[in-house]
């Protein structure tokens, strides 16, 4: 755990999986575990509504994280962040905003079906909220992850060595220096049976001292 955490520091890791693999609950156990270990709790920005649910109740029990439910993109993009990035302290392990998918809903709630607007409002959003987590991540000294689910479709060109890829802006990805893909992975347990095992899969790691890419390890053992 403090080895990925220490790789982890200062960058915006962009964590995409599919729905329902674990995402927001192995986020919600980094939080915890880096509370054990540091006395520092995570610091949780939730926008997906399955997240303002009993489940989420659970999570936020669970990790003993700070939580920020959010319904107003505007009000996250132009107040929030920005004054996580301006104020004189950041007692936190972690920053996460969870997820992409339900800032694109929130984003595009009033935009008709087909609208040639709702792929310029999703860029120039994902651009601006990548641009304030790595901002946040480098003045605090923390990973900055942003959760999106996989998708078929990627804006661009992908080229990352799996075939999965996140439902991303290909613009915003100058913002991001960690892709972290995360999976289920069938695995033997010691009496026989099989298992799925939360794996993450690191796609992109910005760096000139060392390189973690294609590195597979399980967050949830670490």
């Amino acid at each position: 755990m403090k080895g990925l955490i220490e790789k982890l520091k200062r960058k915006t890791v962009l964590l995409f999986g599919e729905p329902a693999s674990g995402k927001s609950f192995t986020i919600a156990h980094l939080s915890r575990k880096l509370l054990e270990q540091t006395g520092k709790p995570g610091y949780l920005i939730w926008l997906d509504t399955n997240l303002f649910t009993d489940y989420g109740n659970q999570l936020e029990e669970y990790s003993k994280a700070n939580i920020v439910k959010v319904t107003s993109a505007d009000w996250l993009l132009r107040f929030k962040l920005p004054e996580i990035f301006k104020q004189e302290k950041f007692d936190y392990s972690l920053i996460a905003l969870d997820s992409l998918s339900g800032l694109e809903e929130i984003v595009t709630k009033d935009e008709k079906v087909g609208s040639p607007r709702r792929n310029l409002l999703l860029s120039q959003t994902a651009r601006i909220l990548t641009y304030w987590l790595s901002r946040i991540a480098q003045k605090w000294n923390v990973p900055a992850f942003l959760i999106a689910h996989s998708s078929v479709v990627f804006e661009g060109s992908w080229r990352y060595g799996v075939k999965e890829r996140p439902a991303f802006s290909r613009r915003a990805i100058k913002n991001v220096d960690c892709i972290i893909y995360h999976k289920l992975k069938l695995v033997e347990s010691g009496n026989g049976t099989v298992k799925n095992e939360i794996v993450w899969k690191v796609v992109l790691y910005r760096s000139l001292k060392e390189t973690i890419e294609g590195l597979e390890f399980s967050p949830l053992k670490e």
